[in-house]
């Protein structure tokens, strides 16, 4: 009788045999990882190759180039995110080391396949049909548009969860090159994403605003910097647009001497922007922008043009000379009263040489004659759409056009972006964001001899968690020393209470929500401010007034206590040049 193998050893032997399969499933399941790292790696370096000559096509605007490319780099993606997307690998990247660089592969190939299948396509498809909208014959046909907004949201959409997808990965755990390649798929991101969603709002609003499914009557203010006011400056001309199949017209031109004087109703203004500016705010017209909410303008300016009119605009547009010398740019110079006027000299032409040289009709006459011009110009269609388009981008960021519309839908989607206002702005901008607004108290055009600054920083903090943030505005008179001698439509001949040749300037620095007054400094002596809450804003006001060759200085202070330790953001009215913005070395780092 034989004898049978001993239960130990039997066991032992399982034990041998199993570890030996494992052995083998851990040499297949690297082998298999490393093979497809391999094909992946392949596909990515490719992907890689071909998306620069992706983002020259689409910088061109050569779509006919880009399109093939759009196929080929999401060929190779869809190809490496097969390659990274299946159970072993998934495995594997629970490897110390290995791990989340594999983890790094594979969800990079994901994003980039879902943003070339589903972010790319339709911007581009958006662009195209922007670009051929643009008719000879002066109108826009921007139909296919409404179209194409349901593809637009999700490429918005795709865009943000890439973005979150490689935010959480761990960067410093990763090798050189799939670092690199996560870092620069996250800034294209990033350059794409305000595109995409600019394309899926201008999806509902240029059909409604370009008259494609019924006419639209678009009332157009035209703001004068030479006046500051919190929105750009004061309104001096109104003129209301028919615009049908996106064909526009101008129906009439209105100054703002037409309207009558303290006419505006109270209950449309916010107690809180009376408590800042006074009745100056309701009784004239030209001070319709005085007010940070966008939408509280356009309804004065509704209210003021159906009193002069009889009409009822459906879209209000507030517009300023930055924005007609971007157009100018665009059209090319045109003829106003005999001469040539371009970008180079408009603000001569029709901010400062009139006020010196011309009674009030004049003057009206001039800038309505200039804004029928570029409005021909435009209309004739003699320009390339896609230039339009990139001047206009940063009138837009910097608050020099904002749109509010009657529809609800189309001001949804104007909600939230730089089309919506001063305080739309200011509240997009973050939870460090400081507004300051200027407004003129002259009563004159001297603002084009004020030169602006202004520096903020964090100072102080307390160990309770609480930051003083200071902002400081610098004005300087840069009026020659016989200002007083300028006509009245300049100076203001002391009608105001400033002296004729000086030039007073209110300042409001509006806070963070949430933020706590720490007082006001001219010339730093504490000097008493207004302080108010508008529109949600903790927003504190003074005054400065300059003689010819003088200089001020403001200094507020605000108290936040809550948020990260963060530079402040600075956001600021609308004016002819850029001031210059310092942003004080971080006193709570």
């Amino acid at each position: 009788m034989s004898v049978g193998t001993p239960p130990a050893k039997r066991a032992r032997r399982y034990v041998w045999w199993g570890l030996g399969a494992i052995g083998i499933a851990v040499v297949l399941a690297i082998a298999w990882v490393g093979i497809r790292g391999l094909m992946a790696k392949s596909e990515l370096e490719s992907l890689a190759g071909l998306s620069g000559d992706l983002r020259s096509a689409l910088a061109e605007q050569d779509f006919a180039a880009a399109l093939p490319l759009i196929d080929e780099v999401g060929a190779h993606a869809a190809r490496a995110t097969s390659l990274t997307n299946d159970p072993i690998w998934g495995v594997a990247e629970f490897v110390p080391v290995l791990g989340p660089n594999l983890e790094a592969a594979r969800v990079t190939a994901s994003q980039v396949d879902a943003v070339m299948r589903e972010s790319v396509p339709p911007v581009v498809a958006a662009l195209t049909t922007l670009e051929g909208g643009f008719g000879d014959d002066g109108t826009i046909d921007v139909s296919g548009l409404s179209a194409q907004a349901p593809a637009l949201n999700v490429a918005v959409t795709t865009l943000d969860d890439a973005a979150t997808a490689l935010g959480t990965l761990d960067q410093a755990q990763l090798i050189t090159q799939l670092s690199s390649g996560v870092g620069q798929l996250s800034d294209a991101i990033d350059l794409v994403r305000p595109a995409a969603d600019a394309l899926a709002r201008a999806s509902v609003v240029l059909p409604t605003l370009l008259g494609t499914d019924e006419p639209a009557h678009i009332l157009v203010m035209a703001q004068n910097n030479a006046e500051l006011r919190t929105g750009g400056g004061i309104t001096g001309t109104f003129i209301e647009l028919a615009v049908e199949q996106g064909r526009v017209q101008i129906v009439t031109q209105a100054d703002s001497s037409e309207f009558s004087t303290g006419a505006t109703p109270g209950s449309l203004l916010p107690e809180s922007t009376t408590a800042l500016y006074g009745a100056a705010a309701t009784n004239w017209v030209q001070n319709a922008s005085m007010t940070p909410e966008f939408d509280v303008t356009a309804a004065i300016a509704q209210s003021r043009w159906q009193e002069l009119t009889g009409r009822t605009p459906s879209v209000v547009v507030s517009v300023d000379p930055v924005v007609l010398g971007g157009l100018l740019r665009v059209v090319g110079p045109v003829q106003v009263d005999g001469a040539e006027l371009n970008n180079d000299n408009l603000v001569q032409r029709v901010l400062v040489k009139p006020y010196a040289q011309l009674d009030q009709r004049a003057q009206t006459a001039l800038f309505q004659e200039s804004v029928a011009a570029v409005v021909e110009r435009l209309s004739a269609g003699a320009f390339d759409p896609m230039t339009l388009v990139k001047q206009l981008v940063s009138p837009i960021q910097g608050g020099h056009i904002s749109v509010w519309s009657a529809d609800p839908t189309v001001q949804t989607a104007i909600d939230g972006t730089d089309l919506a206002g001063p305080a739309a702005r200011h509240a997009s901008a973050g939870s460090n964001a400081f507004a300051v607004y200027l407004n003129d108290a002259t009563g004159g055009k001297m603002d084009v001899f004020l030169d602006v600054a202004i520096n903020a920083g964090q100072l102080v903090c307390h160990a309770d968690g609480r930051r003083e943030i200071v902002v400081t505005v610098d004005l300087a008179s840069m009026a020659p020393a016989n200002a007083a001698s300028l006509p009245f439509s300049v100076t203001g001949g002391g009608h105001w209470g400033v002296a004729p040749g000086n030039i007073s300037t209110q300042i409001t620095v509006a806070a963070p929500p949430g933020a706590f007054f720490g007082g006001v400094q001219i010339d730093g002596a504490a000097v008493p401010s207004g302080d108010v809450l508008d529109a949600g804003f903790p927003s504190s006001t003074t005054s400065v007034t300059l003689q010819p060759g003088e200089s001020g200085s403001a200094q507020f202070r605000f108290t936040l206590t809550d948020g990260p330790s963060a530079d402040p953001v600075i956001l600021h009215t609308p004016l002819l040049t850029q001031p210059e913005v310092t942003i004080l070395p971080n006193g709570c780092k």
